[in-house]
């Protein structure tokens, strides 16, 4: 392949995508339009939006055709109807990700279009495993794995499959990173992970996620501050996100039991969805230090975050090497102090202390959580410095920019 003068033609393929306001959605949508805007040619092949609900949202409920349409950035983006297992459980996913990635290699393979780079998104693991395969066999398009999780650590930290299962998730996640031409990994730890699966050290670029938090609206962070708690002398711990396994929210809620028991100050807040929220909504009856909201657009998630007095990330015991929680470039940005349970020396500890914004506590224990919650909110010297160490630690953060760098970059180069 020659070297790529001016713009190129770029395919990015992801099941999550716009209007999705968490989890990866937003970095993919960025980068798309981000490469849009410094003119290069972007078509983007995702599915239908579903997550965090884990179902279709209801513009998206029926199946029918999905064309190919130009977007108000310049990219062209072309929809996949797939089904949607219910709750996002393991194997059914898998499944919507078989079907997912066989749609959009046969849309490919149908384009008369020869990109200049392809680059998958995983997860979805499967679905690019297979766009990428099909492309190295019939295409070969220069390509890139963009990895944002580790999906056989995953299934291996939090036992949601057994041994052997997770083995063959292993090797087939090998075989998906070593088909790309690149792999994209979001933080400098993940290079040593994927070495293990037989990558090639040249081949790795780290391509960290970037703060996409708007700005709050005062009128919007009032409303908030009225809908998160029944009682205003309380203070706001807030966890926003996907509601799984990793994340371990059945101790946040036994947490808030505590504070019950107590009379704590301390008021818990979950918002998001996810295959563990109607256990959690279960167990949270009869329990008054706890509330339980659905996501909100992504223009109102700056104004959430600045309704809270603390930002929770929490993470099931034995999470060290799987992922990389999206929401903390927001939670810096936000300029709010982080109250992190997850394990030492785990990726996530070290991105908590790299920014000095966040007290830490061990996982897995509601008494941590709730006394961890309960020294920071009672020590307002520390909640000033460890707010003024997120927004410090976002201002010198990679931005938006800098990831479109490392994969305008890739394109200079020549493939192997």
């Amino acid at each position: 392949m020659e070297r790529i003068e001016g713009p190129a033609r770029i395919l990015i393929c992801g099941i999550n995508y716009w209007p999705e306001s968490t989890g990866i959605a937003p970095y993919t949508t960025q980068m798309a339009e981000g490469l849009a805007g410094r003119g290069h040619d972007v078509r983007v092949s995702v599915g239908v939006p579903h997550y965090p609900q884990w179902r279709r949202w209801n513009a998206w409920a029926e199946k029918q055709p999905l064309s190919e349409r130009a977007d108000e950035m310049a990219v062209r983006v072309r929809r996949h109807w797939h089904p949607v297992p219910k709750e996002g459980r393991l194997l059914p996913r898998l499944m919507m990700e078989l079907h997912f990635g066989l749609s959009a290699s046969f849309s490919i393979l149908r384009s008369r279009r020869r990109d200049d780079l392809l680059i998958a998104v995983s997860p979805a693991m499967i679905s690019s495993l297979i766009v990428l395969f099909m492309n190295r066999l019939f295409k070969k398009s220069r390509s890139a794995v963009w990895v944002q999780d580790i999906y056989s650590n995953a299934a291996s930290e939090v036992g949601a499959i057994g041994s052997l299962a997770t083995r063959a998730v292993r090797s087939l996640e090998g075989v998906m990173m070593r088909t790309a031409d690149m792999v994209y990994v979001i933080d400098p730890r993940f290079v040593d992970v994927v070495a293990q699966f037989g990558v090639r050290p040249g081949a790795v670029r780290v391509l960290r996620n970037w703060g996409h938090l708007g700005k709050p609206d005062s009128r919007l962070v009032e409303e908030f501050r009225g809908k998160l708690s029944v009682d205003n002398s309380r203070k706001i711990v807030l966890h926003t996100g996907n509601m799984g396994k990793k994340q371990a929210l059945d101790l946040v809620i036994e947490a808030a039991r505590l504070a019950d028991e107590g009379q704590s100050k301390v008021h818990f807040v979950l918002v998001g969805d996810g295959s563990e929220r109607k256990k959690l909504e279960e167990m949270s009856v009869g329990i008054e230090r706890v509330s339980i909201l659905n996501p909100v657009e992504n223009e109102a998630y700056a104004s959430l975050l600045a309704a809270s007095d603390v930002l929770l990330v929490n993470e099931a015991k034995g999470m060290r090497e799987t992922a990389l929680p999206s929401k903390l470039t927001a939670y810096f940005k936000a300029a709010k102090p982080v109250l992190g349970a997850t394990e030492t020396g785990s990726i996530t500890h070290d991105m908590l202390q790299r920014s000095g914004a966040a007290v830490i506590v061990p996982p897995g224990s509601p008494e941590e959580i709730l006394s961890g919650a309960e020294r920071l909110l009672a020590d307002p010297v520390q909640l000033g410095v460890l707010s003024s160490a997120g927004s410090d630690f976002s201002n010198r953060a990679s931005g938006l920019a800098d990831a479109l760098n490392v994969v305008e970059l890739a394109l200079k180069s020549k493939a192997r």
